[in-house]
């Protein structure tokens, strides 16, 4: 019979009732485990242990260390620790002790800028002239005809199945991979022209550039800036006029739309802390400084496409008006005697909108004068999209917050082969356009 008290076990040694019990208390401290075979008896000496503790400090050694103690060389310092700094420490005042802040506020255009007008509100903020009736300039338009790849049809198909299906081992490949991914293979097949256009092989791509365009517009003072989730290709030859100088100036007697009571800056952020220089995203001396094709991608599939269109414009425009301050003067506002062209090339990887902006001036201060010059092509559907395919929606169970079960969770799944169906190659012939404009004569 064994009986416990405060976890320490009693024994009790069974007699005659008549003997009296005897108990024998099995203490802890008294208690001491039988040797075993592989017990080392030197493990309790203090001469062992700091034995064992040196061998495992050699052990932890890095190779680089052992090395340096091989050849007796001396180890790399780390550099000292610098005194942590925290945001609170780095926080400026948005009033008037913020260096940066001057007394005229500024409406600030950034890539989440959201146009509740939309493409209208954009061209009045860019004082521009919609052109083309919806098409593309008729020099885009004669390229389209003459260029050719061969087999197009096939790398096309190819290039599509890879980006949506090979791309990655996961069975939903997001928006945003697979419309980069896309966008990277249509300009590698297209660089195949390199040889027979030579000036092809005077570009470069650059990823995110960042971009700042100040001006004034009316009494107001508008900044285009920031880091569109886009590709931009630079050139060393700027692109040629899109339209000649009669029709410039016969922008002249268009009149540009009216958004009265609402103010065309009412999207945009207002603010009074700003810098006040202009940027083209590239440094001097930069052997590619000219803007020639800005690929942009919209990474939200539920927003409507007119937000994307108005975004090309926006940043299409701050792209020229930085080349020609930088040519001409920050505070010039004049006409251009040679107009800068910029090309925006918009998608979500299934639907493409193609953007051609022509920079004619630089007096936005006024609706008078020549305006500059937007031509729009969208809703061009590269391939037939069946989205959504699956929808999975799981729902959680009542808890002491909600009272009724809520979706916690919508997993769409795309198909790749049924999504690629009724390919439309023009909507390709219109980019490998916009890729060779300004290569062919």
């Amino acid at each position: 019979m064994a009986a416990y008290r405060i976890g320490i076990p009693i024994l009790f040694r069974h007699q005659s009732r008549t003997a009296p019990s005897t108990c024998l208390l099995a203490s802890r401290r008294h208690y001491k485990p039988k040797p075993t075979q592989n017990h080392d008896p030197r493990a309790d000496k203090p001469w062992f242990q700091k034995l064992q503790l040196e061998k495992a400090k050699e052990e932890k050694k890095t190779l680089g260390r052992k090395i340096d103690e091989m050849f007796a060389l001396e180890p790399a310092i780390p550099p000292p620790k610098q005194d942590t700094v925290t945001f609170a420490d780095e926080r400026v005042e948005s009033d008037e002790t913020n260096p940066l802040y001057k007394e005229k506020p500024v409406f600030m255009c950034v890539p989440r800028t959201n146009f509740h007008e939309g493409e209208g509100q954009a061209m009045w903020l860019t004082k521009a002239k919609p052109m083309g009736d919806g098409k593309m300039p008729q020099q885009i338009q004669d390229l389209t005809e003459t260029v050719e790849i061969p087999d197009m049809e096939e790398k096309v198909q190819q290039a599509i199945l890879h980006t949506r299906l090979y791309d990655s081992e996961v069975t939903w490949i997001h928006t945003k991979r697979y419309g980069l991914r896309q966008i990277d293979a249509l300009l590698r097949i297209s660089s195949v022209l390199g040889t027979t256009y030579p000036e092809l092989q005077q570009r470069a791509t650059a990823r995110g550039a960042y971009v700042m365009a100040r001006y004034h517009r009316g009494d107001d003072l508008v900044a285009t800036q920031g880091n569109p989730h886009a590709l931009l290709m630079t050139s060393k030859n700027p692109l040629s006029a899109l339209a000649d100088q009669e029709e410039v100036a016969a922008s002249k007697d268009y009149e540009l739309p009216s958004f009265y009571p609402i103010s065309p800056t009412i999207d945009l952020i207002e603010t009074n802390i700003y810098k006040g220089d202009n940027f083209t995203g590239f440094q001097d001396g930069y052997p590619f400084p000219h803007a020639h094709t800005l690929f942009m991608l919209n990474t939200k599939w539920q927003t409507d496409h007119t937000f994307l269109v108005s975004r090309g414009i926006m940043y299409a425009h701050a792209h020229a008006v930085t080349r020609a301050m930088k040519q001409h003067g920050v505070l010039e506002e004049i006409d251009l005697p040679q107009p800068i062209v910029v090309q925006c090339v918009a998608s979500d990887g299934v639907r493409f909108h193609f953007i051609h902006f022509q920079l004619n001036t630089l007096r936005h201060t006024t609706d008078d004068g020549i305006k500059n010059m937007v031509w729009v092509d969208r809703d061009n559907y590269l391939f037939t999209d069946m989205y959504p395919q699956d929808i999975h929606i799981f729902r959680t169970r009542k808890n002491r917050k909600t009272k009724r079960s809520y979706i916690r969770k919508m997993k769409t799944r795309r198909d790749p082969l049924l999504g690629c169906q009724d390919l439309n190659v023009d909507v390709y012939r219109k980019f490998l356009a916009c890729y060779v404009n300004g290569a062919v004569s």
